[in-house]
């Protein structure tokens, strides 16, 4: 694996229309250790790590938003790191290019030694049918921890 983590996801992922839906999760798990690590990608210890990525997703019908979060862990129970990303005005059928972004300084993902991100989506408005996300990528960067 790269210094960086880069998950790519192809296919059809159904976004459901009344709960929020884990679409991408790092797979597997990335070390934090010493130094950044070539093979096992290992992230080091004084870094901060940045979170980020581009869904392509078509909206379910009654959909005029959707709500995008970064969670600590797999799946939708993790804490939620940052704010949550709302996006406004989608058309229902229509798809649209969704970048997102977070800058974990504090290491939210960090549990047992090992790094891991979930991306979630919940649509928005009045929604009676799954939403899909086409195509998506998450990316996981060492960032310098800036001094406040």
């Amino acid at each position: 694996m790269p210094a960086d983590g880069l998950w790519n996801g192809g296919g059809a992922i159904t976004v459901t229309t009344a709960a929020e839906t884990a679409v991408m999760t790092s797979t597997p798990p990335r070390p934090f250790g010493p130094g950044v690590d070539p093979v096992s990608g290992a992230i080091p210890h004084t870094s901060a790590v940045l979170v980020w990525g581009s869904i392509n997703f078509t909206p379910g019908t009654g959909t005029t938003g959707v709500n995008i979060r970064i969670r600590s862990g797999a799946g939708t129970s993790g804490p939620t790191l940052g704010p949550v990303h709302s996006v406004g005005a989608l058309t229902a059928g229509t798809p649209v290019e969704i970048p997102y972004s977070y800058y974990d300084s504090g290491l939210g993902g960090l549990s047992a030694g090992f790094l891991q991100y979930s991306v979630t989506m919940l649509q928005t408005g009045a929604p009676s049918a799954a939403g899909t996300v086409n195509y998506m990528t998450l990316n996981m960067l060492p960032a310098p921890v800036f001094p406040v």
